[in-house]
């Protein structure tokens, strides 16, 4: 350090020839350099599949549960970080899942919903829930 506060660089650089000027800024107070925010364009790319989502489905409509056929218990956490159950029959389709949330508790930006255990996500709006495994689940509803 007494190298260079005598303006020279230290002997361990290899450049004793040369010459440093610094300036002390201790006492002055540090002020931030301004963000540019900029909203990054483009198409991003998701690993180990496709980060395109289908959105072939219709206005979102609540799901009319038929108790004299089988049932399955759903349960949604939400991007809001709430979660709630829902009864659906096991005929009813992964899409309707989805119209269902969005009538519900709808969040206003495209979203994907994925099985919390094994992680994968749903995109096969046309299976039901007793083919897609939901009969007893935890659903995950992810922003896009």
């Amino acid at each position: 350090m007494s190298a260079i506060e005598e303006g020279r660089l230290p002997p361990e650089f290899g450049y004793e020839d040369r010459e440093v000027d610094i300036i002390d800024k201790k006492q002055m107070e540090y002020k931030a350099p301004p963000r540019d925010i900029t909203k990054l364009e483009g198409q991003a790319q998701a690993l180990g599949g496709s980060s395109q989502i289908k959105t072939d489905h219709a206005v979102p409509q609540q799901v009319v549960v038929d108790a004299s056929q089988p049932q399955a218990n759903i349960r949604v956490r939400f991007v809001d970080g709430t979660s709630q159950t829902f009864k659906f029959n096991l005929s009813h389709t992964v899409g309707q899942v989805r119209s269902h949330i969005e009538a519900v508790h709808p969040c206003g930006k495209p979203f994907a919903l994925k099985k919390a255990y094994p992680p994968s996500v749903l995109d096969d709006f046309s299976a039901t829930l007793e083919s897609a495994g939901l009969k007893s689940a935890s659903l995950v509803q992810e922003i896009q």
